[in-house]
């Protein structure tokens, strides 16, 4: 297939496509590679070392780890990015505005197992997993002071882990991430023009094309979107259109467990267990910018980018991506590796 430039309707952001570097692309980029020197013990995350990280805000003590005292745990981070009991007070230095690191950062310990694949994980786990994240989100969400609620993990050396063992974050911001304010701007710009959601109708077209889908269940689309930044980046999307990942109801984290599961499963047999990035990008948090149709201009998705690929020069200085991999190709080679 030849290469081509694309741009993604969400964020604007131009693409070029590379294919004939395909071969080049997979680096030395294991997911269980720590970025610090592991000895016996010293992983803080670890049943036995529960001292060493803050207080517990949750819990979970759910199958198959009932003899290992919890299954999940949920505490504040020990060297957060934002405290939560900062006073903003913001101010300014002739021209440069600054303000008090107000926020909130917490860790997601997702298992007492230390290292290992993700898709290892029983179902069970993986719907805990989710339903943390579900219910910590709209707990910060009920403060007023924060703008965006982000939730993400870095597995992997390359893609920023610190530690063999799965863990998650969720980080409260007092302000928008201008990367997330211009997609919600894009958005809002597509409702307004179209009257319809742009991520429904990127999820009618995907599943009329069917060539960049990787999985689909009875809720979720998982496919490698049209304009991708990453190689073999995946896209899971609920079909039905909600705004935040907290309304989620219950009744449908078992399938998003399933085909979570299943997306990783496909990337780590595919690529080798891969370093990678996941995000899960909700609707803007108690920001009046965006009062107007909230509900229908953004639907929220989680995006997995594998992190097999550097970013070059000119990605940077361009303030784009180069991708070897067309999304076509990558969503038949994780099709295959089921």
């Amino acid at each position: 297939m030849q290469g081509t430039i694309r741009r993604d309707p969400v964020s604007h952001r131009w693409i070029i496509f590379t294919p004939e570097k395909a071969q080049v692309i997979i680096r030395d980029s294991a997911e269980a590679e720590p970025l610090l020197p592991e000895t016996p013990g010293s992983c803080p995350f670890c049943p036995g070392s529960e001292h060493a990280t803050e207080k517990e805000i949750m819990r979970y003590n759910s199958f198959p780890h009932l003899n290992k005292g919890w299954s999940l745990r949920v505490f504040p981070a020990r060297n957060p990015l934002l405290r939560i009991e900062e006073d903003p007070k913001p101010g300014g230095h002739g021209m440069y505005d600054t303000m008090q690191r107000l926020g909130a950062h917490e860790v997601v310990v997702e298992t007492p197992r230390h290292g290992g694949s993700f898709d290892e994980m029983a179902s069970e786990e993986i719907r805990d997993i989710l339903r943390a994240w579900r219910d910590r989100s709209a707990d910060l969400q009920g403060d007023r002071r924060f703008k965006y609620i982000m939730i993400f993990k870095n597995r992997g050396k390359e893609a920023g882990g610190t530690v063999n063992h799965h863990y998650s974050e969720l980080v409260a911001f007092p302000f928008l991430p201008s990367f997330v304010e211009a997609r919600f701007h894009h958005a809002a710009e597509y409702f307004s023009f179209r009257r319809r959601c742009v991520f429904c109708d990127i999820l009618a077209q995907e599943l009329e094309e069917k060539s960049r889908i990787v999985e689909e269940n009875e809720e979720f689309v998982a496919f490698c979107p049209y304009a991708g930044r990453f190689p073999f980046e995946v896209w899971i999307v609920p079909k039905r259109h909600m705004l935040y990942f907290s309304e989620t109801p219950h009744e449908l984290l078992p399938s998003l467990s399933r085909i979570y599961r299943s997306v990783m499963s496909r990337i780590r047999i595919a690529l080798g267990a891969p370093a990678y990035n996941l995000m899960v990008y909700n609707g803007p948090s108690n920001y009046d910018d965006f009062t107007k149709n909230p509900l229908q201009f953004f639907h929220w998705h989680i995006e997995i980018a594998p992190r097999i690929f550097g970013m070059s020069a000119i990605a940077l200085g361009g303030g784009g991506y180069l991708n070897p991999t067309l999304p076509e190709e990558a969503a038949a080679f994780l099709r295959k590796a089921g």
